[in-house]
């Protein structure tokens, strides 16, 4: 009783003998590809916003010790590693940070419009129904 092993079943997946892949698991050419250039797009898209955000970190006093710690830090782990892909740190985490952030912008930006068009009404006609 005690030579026999226990192990517990996947109840998504079913056990498929001789160790074979369930189709499930199987990919395509089409969808691996797609997953490389969604990935080639958000590692770019992080780059930009690591960009974005150090230059504005840089111009706000006492904050641009921050972005001129990072590219110490990323210079650093250059110079010690050789490889010139090892100073992108954090570019996953950018790409999270800036997605979030634009899609905040663009979802707000309607009522910001909005109030805009209703700030121009009341200068042009104070209290009148159409302000």
């Amino acid at each position: 009783m005690d030579d026999v092993a226990i192990t517990p079943l996947n109840p998504v997946e079913p056990a498929i003998p001789g160790g074979a892949v369930p189709p499930s698991a199987r990919s395509g050419w089409f969808r691996r590809g797609a997953h490389g250039v969604g990935s080639a797009l958000d590692w770019l898209f992080g780059l930009a916003a690591l960009v974005v955000s150090l230059a504005v970190l840089s111009v706000v006093p006492g904050l641009n010790f921050l972005s001129l710690g990072y590219l110490i830090h990323a210079s650093g782990r250059v110079a010690a590693t050789g490889r010139f892909r090892d100073g992108f740190v954090g570019i996953r985490k950018a790409s999270r940070l800036g997605s979030f952030l634009l899609g905040t912008g663009l979802v707000s930006s309607p009522v910001q419009i909005a109030s805009g068009l209703w700030r121009d009404a009341e200068l042009v006609a104070p209290g009148s129904p159409t302000a």
